[in-house]
């Protein structure tokens, strides 16, 4: 859920970072001062639209209800529409718009095969029900984002996701 809640709060106006805190809080000052650029910006949440556009899903009800509760922990329950659903279910809406997306890395997976495949059927199936839309996903390894098919194009740098070591995959889906 953390990509349907951070998406939420930045489609409320949330101030970045205002829920959390960061190591750099914790340094030593070095004779300069730190400056809380967001402490002049008060959060007022605007109300949740009426359907949510922001629909989050995994195919693992304890994950879907974990991800509820910190969406509402976050104040951001009611912009996101949460379901128990694999992806090959998912129907997207009237207009284009962006699926995010991270998919497992194959650290839990006995078999390499199976991820290879379940990129493969996220490829398909966004292809299939998704045309027209961007799509964003995180992946550890460069031949599963290719398993996709749907021609993935590197954005940023690598990043540290809980230890591993990913990369930011984006694609326009014909």
């Amino acid at each position: 859920g953390t990509l349907a809640i951070e998406a939420a709060l930045i489609a409320s106006g949330a101030a970045p970072g205002r829920l959390r805190t960061f190591a750099f809080e914790g340094w030593p000052r070095l004779g300069g001062r730190v400056v809380d650029l967001s402490a002049g910006h008060r959060h007022t949440p605007c109300a949740p639209p009426e359907v949510s556009p922001i629909l989050a899903c995994d195919n693992d009800p304890v994950v879907v209800d974990r991800a509820r509760r910190n969406a509402e922990r976050a104040g951001v329950g009611g912009w996101i529409h949460f379901e128990v659903l694999p992806v090959s279910k998912v129907v997207a809406p009237a207009s284009p718009g962006l699926v995010v997306c991270n998919p497992p890395y194959g650290t839990r997976l006995r078999d390499r095969r199976d991820l290879r495949n379940l990129y493969a059927a996220f490829g398909r199936q966004m292809r299939s029900a998704f045309a027209g839309w961007q799509v964003a996903f995180v992946t550890t390894k460069p031949e599963l984002a290719a398993a996709t098919g749907l021609q993935p194009v590197t954005v940023g740098p690598v990043l540290d996701n809980g230890g591993l070591k990913v990369r930011l995959y984006r694609s326009l889906v014909r």
